[in-house]
């Protein structure tokens, strides 16, 4: 059995013959550990890059709101019916229905324009839900899949997802970490080829 005095004289055999050969060749050497340092540090500083833009964005999820608007002279029952059935999907969270009266009310009170609204035959404004996905059902899978269920609705005019430059910005991060995951690992390839090489070169020797 090896002593552990033996192990450690070893050790240091093997430490004082790598520094040798490295101060044989001083050159070759730095060369090869300043192209390991920096294949170790890129994606190192690129994952923090990314890590940092994402906190500074923060949940882009919480951000995300589907806005419902109805077609003209739609009925408050339709858009319920509606909120209800949205409300009964399991990707959705919260369901928020806004009545055109309720609008036009809330437009005349922080507007200034309560004379304006007086002189109009009608409510110009449609009804309104809004509709928030769950937090595991916000990325662009989840909200698209959302959007083409509300839009099936006949008595929906248009569907607008608030906070879809959020949405982009979230996926953008996504495929810069897929990207800098492989960009790593060809990194890490080339580090042990060039371990490889060196050590070829060190028997050659």
């Amino acid at each position: 059995m090896t002593s552990p005095l033996i192990y450690l004289t070893r050790h240091v055999q093997a430490f004082l013959g790598a520094l040798g050969r490295l101060l044989r060749r001083p050159l070759g050497s730095l060369l090869t550990l300043l192209a390991i340092a920096v294949a170790l540090a890129l994606p190192a500083s690129l994952w923090l890059l990314v890590k940092n833009a994402q906190l500074a964005t923060g949940d882009t999820s919480e951000a995300i709101e589907i806005s419902v608007y109805f077609r003209p002279g739609a009925a408050l029952e339709k858009a319920e019916q509606l909120a209800a059935s949205a409300r009964a999907r399991p990707e959705v969270g919260t369901v928020t229905v806004i009545s055109a009266d309720a609008a036009l009310e809330e437009f005349r009170t922080y507007s200034g324009f309560g004379a304006a609204l007086d002189s109009l035959q009608g409510n110009p404004l449609p009804h309104v839900i809004t509709v928030k996905p769950k937090l595991d059902y916000a990325n662009p899978r989840g909200v698209e899949s959302l959007q083409k269920y509300l839009r099936a609705w006949p008595e929906v005019d248009r569907v607008q997802v608030d906070g879809e430059w959020v949405r982009r910005l979230s996926a953008i991060l996504d495929l810069m970490r897929k990207v800098l995951g492989a960009f790593a690992s060809l990194l890490a390839l080339g580090v042990l080829v060039v371990i490889g090489n060196a050590i070829r070169l060190e028997i050659g020797a």
